[in-house]
């Protein structure tokens, strides 16, 4: 996998990967908690290892929410920051990856 855009924010660093259509989507929390976004299923591995997997549509689990809200808001912004770019013509080759 490689990142497409990079966010850091004060409790994750956040990952868009270059798998289009529908690219996966990392969080990495700075206290060890992991976010992975793939093709809807979402898997949050804790700081203390348990992991939580679900769906999109499915009902969030209490322990994770926190990071589901924190993540699923930072892979909206990962995205409109790919859009942005996207508008901009460069003659000098790809402007990805993004940090």
């Amino acid at each position: 996998k490689t990142p497409k855009v990079t966010l850091y924010t004060d409790e994750a660093k956040c990952m868009l990967m270059e798998n289009d259509p529908n690219p996966d989507f990392e969080a990495c929390f700075y206290n060890g908690t992991k976010f992975h976004h793939m093709k809807g299923q979402i898997k949050c591995i804790g700081q203390d290892g348990t992991t939580y997997a679900y769906q999109f549509t499915d009902e969030i689990p209490q322990e994770v929410i926190t990071y589901h809200h924190h993540a699923i808001k930072c892979l909206q912004r990962c995205k409109d920051i790919e859009s942005i770019i996207n508008t901009i013509h460069s003659d000098d080759g790809p402007l990805f990856p993004v940090s």
